[in-house]
């Protein structure tokens, strides 16, 4: 199986899957009429009170997750345009995602699907009140939120069979994201797709580790503007590149 290192988004998309650099630049220009003005960067997206910050950190004290995020917790700019052309190339019917924080990542999801026509996003935190940053209006159309201080059943719970697209984005302790993968790996598709967020190369992170370690898969770990990366994995990459070529 592959283990490909790419320096960015649009090397792996371009390079990697095959879409056409003008098929690509005509989806980063429509990213920037519908999302860009409001969501291009995520400190701007987050709120400036750091209240919601010192709750997190004390829910994770508690739950004794001892790395705390430093910084901006949400995707990057780079990683949400990501998510919006790449949701709109494969197509998802359901994304799962752990760690909703403000709703960054679940609102480029959204809106790609809305593109798409079809489309759910699951999105589960251990703040009851992470997503302040989603419209209301999405949470009564396409995005599904679920809060729990049990985070591991509550994934269990709400992921259900055959779905598409699995995107980790919480707690990014090894431990913690192998838990994770055991739960979702039965369910996912035999076509579906695996994402984590800080997938940091430098630092072996535990998303890093984590998808090192699966066996039959392509693993394609994707640099982000900043230090924290990206990683990706399918089994059948064949057919997610014949995919992404009849989006040329």
């Amino acid at each position: 199986m592959k283990r490909v290192f790419c320096d960015n988004f649009e090397k792996f998309l371009v390079d990697e899957l095959g879409l056409k650099k003008n098929k690509y630049d005509e989806f980063l220009k429509e990213y920037r009429v519908t999302l860009g003005e409001k969501y291009s960067s995520a400190n701007n997206f987050e709120l400036k009170d750091n209240i919601l910050r010192k709750i997190y950190r004390k829910l994770w004290e508690v739950m004794g997750i001892k790395k705390l995020a430093r910084g901006a917790i949400s995707v990057q700019p780079d990683v949400g345009i990501f998510l919006y052309i790449f949701t709109q190339l494969t197509k998802p019917k359901v994304v799962v995602e752990t760690g909703t924080f403000a709703g960054y990542s679940a609102v480029h999801f959204s809106a790609a699907m809305k593109k798409n026509g079809f489309g759910k996003v699951i999105t589960t935190d251990i703040n009851p009140n992470a997503g302040w940053g989603i419209p209301k209006k999405l949470l009564n159309d396409n995005i599904e939120f679920h809060a729990s201080q049990e985070p591991l059943s509550l994934l269990s719970t709400i992921t259900p069979k055959n779905f598409d697209l699995f995107f980790h984005d919480s707690d990014h302790s090894y431990e913690n994201v192998k838990n994770e993968l055991k739960i979702v790996l039965p369910k996912i598709a035999s076509k579906g797709i695996l994402i984590s967020h800080d997938s940091c190369r430098r630092t072996q992170s535990g998303p890093f580790k984590a998808f090192s370690e699966l066996d039959d898969w392509h693993v394609f770990f994707i640099d982000s503007d900043n230090d924290q990366g990206t990683v990706l994995a399918v089994k059948d990459f064949d057919y997610l590149k014949k995919g992404i070529l009849a989006n040329n």
